[in-house]
């Protein structure tokens, strides 16, 4: 395994530009990782990547394409086009592993610089645009992933804009590439507004609005509907329909393992650690 670890982070620095944000070089090559961010192009990649780079502080602001001023896109035709060319990543600490974030194009074109990271990758994000969900280059780079037996975590972005609908994306995930993806967050609107997501594993809801963040459980200490909840605008119906979509989660993830099925169906609900190891081992 340390073999396979140390080939990936030598061809990660022969083909690709790197920098590095990191504490130090990582030594213990197992809690290294690889991650390749992939979606069709204007999905929203590069601001993703922005906004991880945010929360994981290696920058003070969050960098915007419109405004050229991004990390990853660096190059001077990157920032006139708005439009990631090269591939490119950046290394940091998150939770006391060493992240190598690998930031690809999305445009058709520049397909081969994907192919080339693919190889390198211990896992991906892929990014789909919550407006238009499954996107030609979509369907292109799952193949690869799937030649290349990469897991992966599907990301709905743009779910604040008007035309965004999170069950057409996952309907156009399970249609047109032909998968079963385990929802485990979904958006929360508030007066058909687009206010945070529900964790459907710790069966929270993070509410974001300029000021602050606020993470509410769904139920409170007495397994009553959060009140709190239903203050700030989030209906009585939807915190239900959040609490139908975590049994069907749960029901998918025991699945994978027999003995928590049978534990499950005689009553026993796993507690948010063992899906979270469910989660992980089914991926």
């Amino acid at each position: 395994m340390i073999s396979v670890f140390r080939y990936r982070l030598l061809h990660l620095h022969r083909f690709i530009q790197v920098r590095d944000f990191a504490d130090g070089a990582c030594s213990d090559l197992t809690k290294l990782r690889n991650i390749g961010i992939l979606a069709h192009i204007d999905a929203g990649k590069t601001s993703t990547t922005e906004c991880m780079l945010y929360h994981a502080g290696v920058v003070k602001k969050i960098g915007r394409i419109d405004d050229g001023d991004t990390r990853m896109d660096f190059m001077k035709q990157e920032r006139e086009r708005g439009i990631t060319i090269n591939a490119a990543s950046i290394a940091f600490d998150w939770l006391g592993r060493t992240v190598n974030l690998i930031d690809t194009p999305g445009h058709v074109d520049f397909n081969f610089e994907v192919e080339r990271c693919l190889h390198v990758l211990d896992s991906a994000v892929l990014v789909i645009d919550g407006t238009e969900g499954v996107q030609p280059q979509t369907i292109s780079i799952n193949k690869q992933m799937s030649e290349w037996g990469l897991s992966s975590i599907i990301y709905a972005n743009k779910m604040d804009r008007k035309s965004a609908d999170f069950d057409r994306s996952i309907k156009a995930l399970k249609d047109e590439l032909k998968i079963n993806p385990i929802v485990y967050s979904r958006p929360v609107y508030i007066d058909g507004r687009f206010r945070g997501v529900v964790d459907l594993i710790s069966m929270e809801v993070r509410i974001y609005s300029k000021d602050k963040t606020v993470c509410l459980p769904v139920r409170d200490g007495d397994g009553e509907l959060n009140r709190e909840l239903i203050g700030r605008g989030v209906r009585r119906e939807d915190l239900e329909v959040m609490i139908g979509f975590r049994t069907k989660l749960i029901e998918e993830l025991v699945s994978f393992e027999e003995k928590m099925l049978e534990e499950y169906f005689e009553g026993k609900i796993p507690s948010p650690d063992s899906l979270k190891s469910l989660l992980r081992s089914c991926c």
